[in-house]
């Protein structure tokens, strides 16, 4: 049973940790390792930011871009998240839209802190981790032969945690929603920009599905689209 029980654990850690790495292609320039690719014409500028190594993990960690995008025409434009996807083969992936984004319990620390974001919030701590007030023993009475015993359970440190990771994955989700793009009137030499998320399961999915297929980030501003090609890739196991 032993050797059986590791085994589920050793498969659900290779499962849960399955991670994509991700790269720039075309790269303009670096900002703090941030990888920038731009381009433009006539009608506008665009440029596309990708901070993150890797997405997927544990946490499933989504891939987050950031878009900025400068209108060059008299002709005033719309631009949101509607505008922007990732083709790979025959699939479209948009990202995640701002209300729903609002709502939920994704983990984006990781990929913000990619971006040079963190997330921390500040934390008093009235106990010390092995202040024996910490493990103080919480009684009860339980009723055995006629007799009252006191039974003791213990402070259980782990559990205690649950409130602060949830407030740090809340945190970043509230500093992700404050920077994310949204619907936007751009007039002449005007520019918008922010971060769109995109859901790593539906890439991973599609990867699999058009597995000779180039990763393909298309930005669409007036009636022009624009490609900017990342490499999205499944990272090697490393021989032990």
């Amino acid at each position: 049973m032993k050797h059986i029980f590791y085994g589920f654990v050793f498969i659900f850690i290779l499962v849960g940790c399955h991670s994509l790495n991700i790269s720039a292609k075309n790269v303009s320039g670096y900002n703090n390792g941030i990888a920038v690719v731009q381009k433009s014409d006539e009608d506008s500028k665009i440029q596309v930011e990708v901070g993150q190594g890797s997405i997927g993990g544990a946490g499933k960690t989504p891939l987050l871009l950031y878009v900025m995008v400068e209108n060059l025409k008299e002709e005033k434009i719309i631009f949101d998240t509607n505008n922007v996807f990732i083709k790979i083969g025959d699939t479209e992936i948009y990202p995640m839209s701002f209300e729903r984004l609002k709502y939920s319990n994704i983990d984006f620390r990781d990929a913000l802190y990619d971006y040079g974001i963190e997330s921390n919030i500040d934390v008093k701590i009235n106990e010390p981790y092995f202040s024996p007030s910490v493990y103080r023993p919480l009684f009860y009475p339980i009723i055995l032969d006629n007799r009252v015993f006191l039974a003791y359970r213990f402070y259980d440190y782990p559990f205690s945690n649950n409130g602060y990771y949830q407030a740090r994955i809340k945190k970043a989700n509230e500093i992700l929603v404050s920077r994310y793009l949204r619907k936007n009137t751009l007039e002449k030499n005007s520019a918008k920009g922010g971060f769109v998320a995109f859901s790593y399961s539906d890439i991973n999915r599609a990867l699999k599905k058009f597995q000779n297929s180039t990763p393909i980030v298309m930005v669409k501003v007036g009636n022009k689209s624009y490609s900017f090609d990342i490499n999205i890739y499944q990272k090697k196991k490393k021989r032990l």
